[in-house]
């Protein structure tokens, strides 16, 4: 019985792996709309398209350059913390969905070259928003615990949003490097 149950397991899953001459006719008789375009995903959500997502790529990469305005702000109140850490926050999840829509997109055909170029972009976006950002953990460190304690008190905001964040850098303290060392490990 096992190996009867075994042979029926084997079958069912080779069905899954091969079109049967009927499935493949039925696939190719579908209405043409009913079709998608062509392989690969849909992406309009993150960018309608290619020039959408290159204007977005220069926004982020002058903002992400800017992020080092907010260095020597987080320990003058609360407020100056959240606004800090929300603007980071906002500049690497569009980062973020950059670095996503330009990956799959360079997945859906290795030989097209602008795809695999957004690709490379996107990561160096990805390396860049680490080496404008790398102040922030030295700087948590050395407002101290009381202080950022304080403040996560003082705003629900930042409380919500940053806690954890903030606990989590506290935390690795004895593992995070000066200022001008962690400046240098993202580049």
């Amino acid at each position: 019985m096992k190996r009867f149950g075994m042979t029926i397991f084997a079958a069912a899953a080779m069905a899954c792996f091969f079109e049967t001459p009927d499935a493949q006719a039925k696939a190719n008789a579908a209405p043409e709309a009913a079709k998608p375009a062509g392989p690969g995903w849909d992406l309009a959500d993150l960018y309608a398209n290619d020039a959408a997502w290159d204007a977005a790529y220069a926004k982020t990469k002058t903002d992400a350059e800017n992020l080092t305005k907010f260095k020597g702000s987080l320990g003058k109140s609360a407020d100056k913390m959240l606004e800090a850490m929300s603007e980071i926050s906002r500049v690497r999840k569009e980062a973020n969905r950059l670095y996503a829509y330009s990956s799959l997109k360079a997945d859906e055909d290795l030989r097209i070259g602008a795809n695999q170029e957004r690709r490379q972009l996107a990561g160096a976006l990805m390396t860049l928003m680490a080496e404008k950002t790398a102040w922030a953990a030295p700087e948590i460190l050395e407002i101290g615990a009381d202080k950022v304690h304080a403040f996560i008190a003082k705003s629900p905001e930042l409380k919500k949003r940053f806690s954890f964040f903030l606990n989590d850098t506290l935390r690795a303290a004895p593992h995070t490097l000066s200022e001008e060392a962690e400046g240098v490990l993202p580049a």
